[in-house]
């Protein structure tokens, strides 16, 4: 991966039988019946209603039932914050203190061509690792945070076609409940097994499941704070660039939230040699939760050649977000220069060559000259 790109502000999740394909789901917009559902991943903004004002107890549960308008997905049905007195929702905000109660909505709207029998979930969420996407728990995964906070008392609805059923929800807050931003939300997810694509010759079947996000911000002292961790470079090449050096790199690296406040961070730095410096590609995380995975970074860097022949390969890293302190780290890598050693190793014998040669003359002639020498000093001899 390497780098998240911004995606619309909506995603639908599809369950594939036997495999887990529910875990990114979130709140859908609004728009038409032509637009598709997908999971949002830009972070919240003020334009994000609150919640009903908390009640220390909610009305007795019961189903509203009214004709279907407004958007869909791909399966004929969506699930969305439920009617609010104030503005249209795209998600369910709330700020809290410790033991807050909030009694609020979601409704299933259905406008396929035939009923719709769903069963509702609380679920948290968190961030892909692969990608930094948000993602829902699944339906039989255990809930550690918000999603044991949400009590649904209708967990199971039929919706005729046409219609949109309002179903209530209740949000208890912890009195234990730590400071800062958390997030989850209710996953509707639909009975009926769709029959999709084979896999490898094999019949797979598909459950749709539709979330609403729930962001909760707890009162208290906010900390944001982010991480930049596993930092790496890998020249490529094999053998043959410890001669010719290495035209490509490998940069690796993990950004994550460390504080506890949704940030929006965005990473990017440079490669250096003693040649030339290439810059590394930005990436733009919408929306990284507190406490979840980090987020993995691959970048590959090319023209790098002479310049990783001659000593020391620098990366650079740094993330930044708005409200937190940016982070750096850098790396280097010693490609040991085979081929200018070998070159002055060349330079270096030749030289030597050059002067035992010269020496071995010098010392040949010197013997010639005084054979001469000699040769004159003789008397002739009388015969």
């Amino acid at each position: 991966m390497v780098g998240v790109t911004r995606r619309s502000s909506t995603r639908v999740a599809v369950l594939a039988i036997g495999l887990v394909l529910i875990s990114g789901m979130s709140s859908l917009s609004r728009s038409g019946p032509s637009e598709s559902a997908t999971a949002a991943e830009t972070a919240p903004t003020s334009a994000a209603a609150t919640a009903t004002a908390p009640t220390p107890t909610c009305p007795r549960p019961k189903l509203t039932s009214t004709r279907a308008t407004g958007g869909t997905t791909q399966f004929g049905w969506l699930l969305q914050p439920g009617p609010s007195t104030t503005q249209q929702r795209d998600w369910l905000q709330y700020n809290v203190t410790a033991g807050t109660v909030i009694c609020d909505s979601v409704t299933l709207t259905n406008s396929s061509r035939r009923a719709v029998s769903v069963q509702l979930y609380a679920a948290d969420a968190y961030n892909i690792a692969a990608d930094g996407g948000f993602a829902f728990t699944a339906f039989h995964q255990r809930t550690r945070g918000v999603g044991t906070w949400i009590t649904l008392p209708i967990t199971k609805v039929t919706v005729a076609s046409g219609r949109a059923v309002t179903i209530p929800i209740v949000v208890r807050v912890p009195a234990t409940v730590t400071p800062g931003d958390t997030a989850g939300g209710v996953v509707a997810r639909e009975t009926r097994v769709r029959h999709g694509q084979k896999v490898s010759g094999v019949d797979v079947g598909v459950r749709a499941g539709v979330g609403v996000r729930l962001y909760a911000n707890v009162a208290g002292v906010r900390r944001p704070e982010l991480s930049l961790t596993d930092l790496e470079l890998h020249l490529r090449g094999g053998l043959l660039s410890r001669f010719l050096g290495s035209s490509t790199a490998i940069v690796t690296y993990r950004v994550g939230n460390a504080g506890n406040v949704r940030l929006s961070p965005t990473s990017g730095g440079k490669v250096t040699t003693r040649t030339r410096t290439i810059g590394l590609p930005e990436h733009e995380f919408a929306e990284l939760l507190p406490g979840s995975p980090r987020i993995a970074v691959e970048d590959s860097v090319h023209g790098l050649r002479w310049g990783s022949l001659i000593g020391r390969v620098r990366v650079e890293v740094t993330v930044t977000a708005d409200g937190a302190e940016a982070v750096t780290m850098e790396k280097s890598v010693w490609r040991v220069p085979w081929l200018s050693l070998i070159a002055l190793a060349a330079a270096i014998a030749l030289i030597a060559t050059v002067l035992v040669v010269r020496r071995r003359r010098h010392r040949v002639t010197g013997d010639v000259a005084k054979d001469a020498e000699d040769a004159e000093e003789l008397d002739p001899v009388a015969s």
